[in-house]
């Protein structure tokens, strides 16, 4: 019996995508197991390390309102948080905490504050830098996102906190409200009222570090934000047309030929489908792929723009490690340089590949049919964590539109927030990836219709449009630099396809709101933890991370300002 376990959400989560703490590549295939946000290794380490306790952090709740804008409602939840004082040196000195801003996919754990993807190469390393200069107690928080991980609410009647009715208690406005009750309370906890804050985050909890900055300078000293689409977007095609781009890139080891052979390759795949028997070719396509119910699913509408639109292979763009060397396609070189090499043996004239005279010849189409069945390969062996399997091929691809639409109408809790996360993008943020001209797949096969749709049918809004003209309204977008907010600091890569609605070079206008961009570099990879093989770029983020929030705080070798009196001297401006 075929098993149907193998889906586009294990080649996400296992084979391609670095997504970590960061927003998912949309791809609604994806959601027939869960939606990424692990790193392999933080996979490995969360469910089969156990020599790592973490002992000095600890993991809290708070109590926090439900709602934070209805007095009368009395109902409050349990959120998590962690924290660690191992950087603390003397009650005499002030106390400068950090904060990892938590967001959307699986929860924290004791790890966020140790050697996890969120902070560590950015918050956690300048804090050991900071503490080094003996002149202040360094603490450090991590706050889990309302609605994610273990900081769900429960209501009397026993529903489940994912029903739409209660998800309206769920938006980063009431998120930021969280923040600011947590900062309040840890003040009053710790005695220290007139304690700094920064926030640290990536993706998601990137944009949440800098409205927190933004709407409560009073509480919020500093924010880091990295790799934050702040310019909300409903049809936002900017996203696959990156993945082109990065395709051709050749500092990740990109190149013409390799878009090329993406781009043809799909319109081969459209071909085929629309050949004169039309079943035929579905049949045909669908098998080459390795499709679960390849007589019929690519008969359907809906699954035919899931599959070609969204892609046929996985291109690890927003999580690209030009170091990996897990496989021979978890990069952008390696997969390029195996998709070359594949068509030119394939286009060999020794070709063993035999085709139907009558059939037309297809070679940049087999050398994507090759490559789904490697990433299949590869990700269904990871998901065993095994290097061999012999009933491997027991394994099919799900593509199933239906079926994705009553897993995200599912409200039961699991591990990893889609539910949740599609209901932001509904009602706040959107950040649909669809596929228009300069998408290297099958060109307008994702169309916005279909993203309206799932919100119309998991949850009955049909008003995205407005929701995200609300949320621009809200925080500004990209005009943030046209406001008085002062000490943010963006930082991007331009790998990263979620850059395109980032912040850039370009837009920086003042001193007070840098902005910093890391060319070849993918998703916030400078708040993973430092590795030997970091690209240079990455390294050089982090540096200047470290140099900016040091000035910030006064904390340069030759300044004679302290913690307190910089807090002072920039409240008057805040």
């Amino acid at each position: 019996m075929t098993k149907r376990l193998l889906t586009w959400s294990v080649l996400a989560y296992l084979h391609g995508h670095r997504l970590v703490s960061g927003l998912p590549e949309m791809r609604y295939r994806d959601v027939l197991q869960a939606r990424n946000k692990f790193v392999e290794n933080d996979l490995a380490r969360r469910y089969y390390d156990t020599t790592n306790t973490y002992s000095d952090v600890e993991e809290l709740y708070m109590t926090q309102p439900l709602d934070h804008f209805d007095a009368t409602n009395e109902a409050t939840y349990q959120q998590r948080y962690f924290v660690s004082y191992r950087h603390d040196q003397s009650s005499s000195l002030p106390i400068l905490n950090l904060l990892c801003v938590g967001g959307e996919g699986p929860g924290f754990d004791k790890s966020v504050l140790v050697d996890s993807v969120h902070c560590t190469g950015d918050m956690l390393e300048v804090a050991k830098r900071i503490a080094s200069h003996d002149r202040c107690n360094v603490h450090l928080y991590a706050l889990e996102h309302r609605y994610y991980g273990k900081s769900y609410p429960t209501f009397e009647d026993g529903s489940s906190p994912l029903t739409t009715a209660n998800l309206k208690y769920h938006s980063s406005l009431q998120a930021l409200e969280d923040l600011v009750h947590f900062v309040r309370k840890i003040n009053q906890e710790t005695n220290s009222a007139d304690a700094t804050w920064i926030t640290f985050g990536g993706s998601y909890p990137g944009m949440m570090s800098l409205y927190a900055r933004y709407k409560y300078p009073h509480l919020i000293f500093a924010a880091v934000s990295s790799s934050a689409p702040i310019q909300a977007q409903v049809d936002f095609a900017g996203y696959k047309a990156r993945q082109g781009w990065d395709l051709a890139y050749q500092k990740v080891g990109g190149s013409c030929e390799c878009h090329r052979i993406v781009t043809v390759g799909h319109e081969q795949s459209v071909a085929l489908l629309m050949q004169t028997n039309s079943t035929d070719g579905a049949l045909e396509l669908a098998t080459k792929f390795n499709l679960c119910d390849p007589s019929t699913v690519l008969t359907k509408r809906r699954n035919q723009e899931m599959f070609l639109g969204d892609g046929m292979i996985n291109i690890p763009a927003q999580n690209n490690d030009p170091s990996c060397t897990r496989d021979e396609l978890c990069n952008i070189e390696g997969l390029c340089d195996y998709m070359i090499h594949q068509l030119k043996m394939i286009s060999a004239p020794t070709t063993n590949i035999q085709h139907d005279d009558d059939a037309p010849n297809y070679p940049e189409l087999e050398v994507l049919a090759k490559v789904s069945r490697k990433q299949q390969q590869f990700a269904a062996r990871r998901r065993h964590h095994q290097q061999h399997d012999d009933n491997l091929w027991e394994y099919c691809l799900s593509v199933d539109f239906d079926a994705m639409l009553k897993e995200v109408t599912n409200t039961v809790v699991d591990d990893f927030g889609w539910r949740s996360w599609l209901y932001q993008t509904c009602s706040e943020f959107g950040f649909y990836q669809t596929c228009g001209d300069d998408c290297p797949f099958a060109s307008h096969f994702h169309k916005i219709d279909m993203d309206l749709e799932i919100c119309e049918k998991a949850f009955n809004i049909t008003n995205v449009y407005d929701n995200v003209q609300a949320t621009l309204d809200r925080y500004g977008g990209r005009d943030i630099v046209r406001t008085d907010a002062s000490r943010i600091l963006s930082i991007n890569g331009n790998v990263d396809p979620w850059s395109v609605l980032s912040l850039s070079d370009k837009d920086e206008t003042k001193y007070s709101l840098p902005i910093k961009g890391a060319e070849g570099a993918s998703h916030h990879f400078w708040t993973h933890p430092v590795k030997d093989t970091d690209a240079p770029e990455v390294a050089q983020a982090r540096e200047y991370i470290y140099s900016v929030v040091m000035n910030w705080i006064g904390m340069e070798p030759d300044a004679e300002i302290t913690l307190q009196q910089a807090a002072f001297k920039t409240s008057a401006t805040s």
